[in-house]
């Protein structure tokens, strides 16, 4: 399998994620893993020329600087609101922000590419189609 990025373009990206490159190297795989895991065709797409490696990389690149990045909200929680009086406090549950890759939608739409319906066609309420 062929990592769609490297430690050099992800420090390109993200110059500011001070990770060592040993981590970073394990996400970038990690995160090609479920690429290719997800999109089994993508590969054949660029060495055919129907498809750009730059978008795969930067869908990579995006995955591991999400999996890296510090947060001041406990792992495992996507928002964390406190109220003084009359004492609230508001937690929401994340299921991906645990340091782990993951697809956003943004990626899966980046990575499927445009969309090619066919033909246009028009259903109306009363039945038929034209």
């Amino acid at each position: 399998m062929i990592p769609f990025s490297s430690v050099e373009s992800f420090r390109a990206h993200a110059p500011e994620i001070a990770a060592d490159d040993s981590l970073v190297e394990q996400r970038i795989f990690e995160a090609s893993v479920m690429v290719h895991a997800s999109y089994p065709d993508l590969q054949g797409r660029i060495d055919a020329g129907n498809y750009s490696a730059d978008i795969a990389e930067l869908v990579v690149n995006r995955m591991v600087r999400r999996s890296l990045e510090s947060s001041d909200v406990p792992s495992g929680i996507d928002s964390l609101q406190s109220t003084a009086g009359p004492f609230a406090q508001t937690v929401s549950f994340a299921s991906s922000r645990d340091g782990n890759v993951f697809l956003s939608s943004q990626d899966k739409a980046l990575l499927r590419g445009p969309r090619r319906s066919g033909r246009a066609f028009t259903v109306f309420p009363a039945g038929g189609a034209v």
